[in-house]
C-alpha cells in the first residue's frame, strides 16, 4: 500500500532554516507507521509529486494562518485532480480551526494526536467505514471526539539525519490563550513522557551525531524539576539547543544560568503574549511587567539577549496601549521587540483608529 504524508508550508513560518523541509508531526506518525511496517513517504509542499507512485491514503499536515484559507483550498484540489481515486485526510491546528470549510474537500479531517488513528486508518480493512465509524476523524457530523495520547512513552525516537532536530518533548498545555486550539482539544491536559525516556531518546539522537535541537513545545519548564534535569544532561553531552517559545513567568535564575549554557545563538526568546497586564492575566498565565523585567535582567547578567514577542489585537487593546508597550519594552532592556498582530476586532478602538495612526498595521509591527 502506498501512503504520502504532505506537509503545507506557508512562507512566514518556513523562511526559518529551522523548520524547512521538516514537520514533528508528521515525522512522528511516519516513524510510529514504519515501527508497525508500514511504508510511508513524506513530501514538503510543490506541485511536483513522485512519478509512478499513487498513493492509496494521503494525510496533509495543515499548520497554517487562517488568512491562508484560499491557498490551503486551491491546493488540496490541486491533490484531489492529481489523485482522484485517493482517500484525502488532513490534521493539524490549521485543519481544527477550518474544519466546516475544508471538509467539504477532504475525506476526513483528523481530531487530536495523530499517530495511532492514521495508523489505524492504514491498517483498516474498510477505511471509508473506519472513518464515518471512528470518533477521531470529523466528517461533517456533530458527535466527534479527540484523540488525545496519554502514553507518549510507546513512541520511539525518530529515525532522522539532521544538524538542528526540531523536538517536542511534552504536549498539550494548561492555559487557555485565545489564539491557540491545543487547550481544546486537550482539555488543558499537559502530557510528558517519563524523564528515562526523555533521556534514553536525547541519548539515541547524540549516538546519532545530533547535538542541536529546537525545543518547540508549548510550555517548557511548566515541570521545573522535570526539564532541569533534562537541561543538566544536554549540557554535560556538550549539546546547544534552542527554544522556540516560552513563557517568562515559568523562568528563574538557575533554569536561565543553564539556558546560556546550552543556547547556540545566546537570544532568550521571550513570550509575554500580550502589551498589557490585563491581556496576559485573560490567558492564565498571570504575567506581570515586574516579572518580566526581573527575567530580563537575570538574562542580561549571564550575557544573553533578550527578544519579546507580544500579540496585540484583544478586543480591549488601544492604540495607546501600543504606543505605551513599546516604550516599556525598551525600557526594560529589551533587545528586540516585535509586535504581531493577532486578530483586530472590527468595531474595536483599534480596528477603527489603528489603520489611520500606525504604521505595517496590516502587518507584523516592526
Amino acid at each position: 500500500m502506498n501512503i504520502l504524508l504532505i506537509e503545507y508550508q506557508y512562507k512566514e513560518h518556513f523562511d526559518d532554516f529551522r523548520f524547512k523541509n521538516f514537520s514533528y508531526g508528521l515525522e512522528n506518525i511516519k516513524n510510529h507507521c514504519q515501527n508497525n511496517n508500514i511504508k510511508i513517504k513524506t513530501q514538503y509542499q510543490n506541485n511536483k509529486f513522485l512519478e509512478n507512485f499513487i498513493p492509496e491514503i494521503i494525510g496533509i499536515s495543515l499548520k497554517f494562518n487562517i488568512l491562508y484559507i484560499k491557498e490551503i483550498l486551491e491546493y488540496i484540489l490541486l491533490i484531489k485532480n492529481k489523485f482522484p481515486k485517493s482517500i484525502i485526510v488532513a490534521g493539524g491546528y490549521g485543519a481544527f480551526i477550518k474544519k466546516k470549510e475544508l471538509i467539504h474537500y477532504l475525506d476526513a479531517i483528523c481530531l487530536g494526536e495523530g499517530e495511532i488513528p492514521f495508523c489505524e486508518l492504514i491498517n483498516s480493512e474498510n477505511k471509508k467505514e473506519y472513518l464515518e465509524k471512528t470518533p477521531y476523524w470529523y466528517i461533517n457530523k456533530e458527535d466527534f471526539s479527540f484523540y488525545i495520547n496519554d502514553n507518549l512513552d510507546q513512541f520511539k525516537p525518530l529515525q532522522i539525519k539532521r544538524e538542528m532536530l526540531p523536538i517536542t518533548i511534552t504536549r498539550g498545555c494548561t492555559n487557555n490563550c485565545v489564539y491557540c486550539v491545543s487547550y481544546l482539544y486537550k482539555e488543558k491536559k499537559f502530557i510528558f513522557p517519563s524523564l528515562r525516556k526523555v533521556l534514553s531518546d536525547f541519548n539515541f539522537y547524540i549516538k546519532n551525531g545530533i547535538k542541536k535541537f529546537m525545543i518547540c513545545d508549548d510550555m517548557p519548564f511548566l515541570n521545573r524539576e522535570y526539564w532541569i534535569e533534562i537541561l543538566k544532561f544536554l549540557l554535560k553531552n556538550n549539546c546547544k539547543i534552542d527554544i522556540l517559545h516560552m513563557h517568562f513567568t515559568l523562568l528563574d535564575k538557575e533554569i536561565i544560568a543553564l539556558l546560556s549554557k546550552l543556547y547556540y545563538d545566546k537570544i532568550l526568546a521571550l513570550y509575554p503574549d500580550a502589551v498589557t497586564e490585563k491581556s496576559m492575566n485573560m490567558t492564565g498565565k498571570n504575567g506581570t511587567f515586574n516579572k518580566l523585567s526581573e527575567v530580563i535582567n537575570i538574562a542580561h547578567y549571564h550575557k544573553l539577549k533578550v527578544r519579546c514577542t507580544a500579540l496585540v489585537g484583544y478586543p480591549w487593546d488601544t492604540v495607546e496601549d501600543i504606543k505605551n508597550a513599546k516604550k516599556l519594552f525598551k525600557n526594560m532592556g529589551v533587545d528586540d521587540l516585535k509586535l504581531r498582530r493577532l486578530l483586530i476586532y472590527e468595531g474595536s478602538q483599534l480596528h477603527n483608529e489603528g489603520y489611520k495612526s500606525l504604521p505595517n498595521f496590516t502587518r507584523d509591527f516592526l
